[in-house]
């Protein structure tokens, strides 16, 4: 998430005009060639969460980060510009030598922050990499330089270095008012309204909105801790569990009293089945709130794939206590009788699951094949015709 500002500013930059990716990729580098790191950061940020497919975004982005040293940083969004070009043929190591040869250009004095280049050249290596990047991004060079040509306000400045052929230009961005709601540009007033409408698309089911919205609204409050839970679990309902578990781990440090930030993380860390790191948090959700089954079904499921049945089955028994027709309990505490030798047992417990009438398939066919195994025929049967009906009727 967003790092705490190096430069000590504030943070407060305009908005664009328009809210479109390249609008805010515009004003990104326009912020990057200011001297203006974070606020840089913020905007291409934006771009890059609307657009991800961005090369020249994430080319920029990593000469920002590297003009902060955050090297592990840079070397991930340096990676993801020459991924998403194929006319680059060159390594990470090759393109940070270019970006601290060509595209950082350090301030007048130490107090003064390291600026990025932005060239529009066919001769440097760096404008080469440029014009690389921007075609792969349908994005033109000449036309963002226009930017800057084309207006006669005094508030643009062109920089030309000495030794330096090639045209820097800068800008200075000009105070406007938000376009999301009439709001001053204030860090926490204006995350809050992005936060606000992520909670709306939130409500609305609408799930890649309100991601990009409470994206929107971290880069101007990256300590939200429900903003960080709610991004993280957003992640996870399209299988990025490693950026998932990045937001997580950052939530539970902000809201460590919130017993579902520790639980998501539990959950995500299963994902990646870390049966072993998902008892700590899932631990962490129980000690805050013991009547929540989930947590027990949770903490029975990281023992059961371990083969660890015995200890499996008393966090299953405590889901039960809880929520005597838990259906995923009883199913796993059924298993865990059936695999320690305890037949009957287990088939005590597929027959009371299966006369609750689960709806789920795949539930209903791991029934069946149960019940195979044990010798009831009948019950085997009657599962798997319940099975094929309830998937059937999912289509």
């Amino acid at each position: 998430m967003e790092p705490e500002n190096r430069n000590g500013q504030e943070g407060n930059e305009a908005l664009p005009t328009d809210d479109t990716p390249t609008d805010w990729f515009n004003m990104g580098c326009s912020l990057a060639t200011t001297g203006k790191p974070v606020e840089a950061e913020r905007a291409l940020k934006i771009a890059i969460n609307e657009q991800e497919e961005y090369p020249i975004a994430w080319a920029i982005l990593s000469a920002v980060l590297l003009s902060q040293g955050r090297e592990t940083d840079a070397e991930k969004a340096g990676k993801m510009a020459l991924g998403q070009c194929k006319d680059l043929k060159m390594t990470w190591p090759k393109l940070r030598s270019i970006m601290f040869a060509h595209a950082i250009q350090k301030g007048e004095d130490w107090k003064s922050p390291r600026r990025v280049r932005f060239e529009i050249s066919n001769t440097t290596e760096w404008g080469i990499t440029l014009t690389k990047l921007s075609e792969s991004s349908n994005e033109k060079l000449d036309k963002i330089g226009a930017i800057q040509e084309e207006t006669s306000d005094p508030t643009i400045i062109v920089d030309h270095d000495e030794g330096i052929a090639d045209e820097e230009v800068t800008l200075k961005v000009m105070e406007e008012t938000p376009t999301l709601q009439e709001v001053s540009i204030d860090d926490s007033r204006s995350a809050e309204v992005w936060f606000s409408l992520g909670r709306d698309h939130l409500n609305a089911k609408e799930f890649d909105k309100a991601e990009v919205a409470y994206m929107r609204g971290l880069t101007l409050n990256p300590e939200n801790g429900d903003a960080l839970l709610r991004v993280g679990s957003l992640l996870m309902r399209r299988n990025a569990y490693d950026k998932a578990e990045d937001s997580l781990v950052l939530a539970v440090k902000y809201i460590p009293e919130n017993p579902e930030a520790w639980f998501q993380l539990g959950i995500c860390l299963q994902e990646s089945e870390r049966w072993v790191e998902s008892v700590d948090a899932l631990k962490m959700a129980k000690d805050l709130n013991p009547q929540n089954p989930e947590v027990w079904v949770k903490l029975g499921e990281a023992d059961f794939f371990r083969s660890l049945y015995q200890e499996a089955a008393s966090s299953f028994l405590r889901a039960l206590r809880i929520n005597p027709d838990h259906i995923y309990a009883m199913f796993y505490l059924g298993r865990c009788m059936e695999y320690r030798g305890n037949e009957n047992h287990a088939l005590r417990i597929y027959n009371k699951l299966l006369n609750i009438n689960p709806k789920d398939p795949e539930i209903l066919e791991e029934l069946a094949k149960s019940f195979h195994r044990l010798g009831s025929t009948n019950d085997a049967q009657r599962a798997k015709s319940l099975a094929a009906y309830h998937r059937k009727s999912k289509l």
